[in-house]
């Protein structure tokens, strides 16, 4: 970490945060001249001049906010909003199944019944002509 540190003051990086999962802490620098300030540490909040998110420490636990305050989501978060989402998209795949049979149900009732029809307006036929023969005209 040190060798970063150094990296990153050489080449002008304007912030620097360090953050320990393990310890559930962090360090924040900030560039002041040549060099890179600690200007957060052991629990203080910090709030970064360029991305204006802040890291705080709450219940024992750092906590990323964005600039409005509002909580970074959490990898659990993100993982059980994508398993929602699968969810909803399975569902309306299911959903769009069912509504394609229902379509393909009706097109093939219309079909059949567009061939009775067909099949009366022949037999309607057939007879007017076997009255035609009789010499009985419709």
């Amino acid at each position: 970490m040190v060798k970063k540190l150094a990296f990153y003051e050489q080449y002008g990086v304007e912030e620097y945060v360090v953050l320990d999962p393990d310890r559930e802490s962090f360090v924040a620098y900030q560039r002041m001249g040549d060099s890179l300030e600690i200007i957060a540490a052991d629990g203080a909040p910090w709030t970064s001049a360029r991305l204006g998110m802040s890291l705080v420490i709450e219940e024992g636990k750092v906590r990323a906010l964005y600039a409005d305050g509002k909580p970074f989501k959490t990898y659990k978060a993100f993982q059980e909003e994508v398993e929602m989402l699968e969810e909803e998209i399975d569902t309306q795949r299911l959903l769009k199944e069912i509504a394609d049979r229902n379509a393909e149900a009706e097109r093939q009732k219309a079909e059949a019944e567009r061939l009775r029809a067909e099949k009366a307006l022949s037999e309607i036929e057939m007879l007017k002509q076997q009255l035609r023969d009789l010499g009985i005209e419709d």
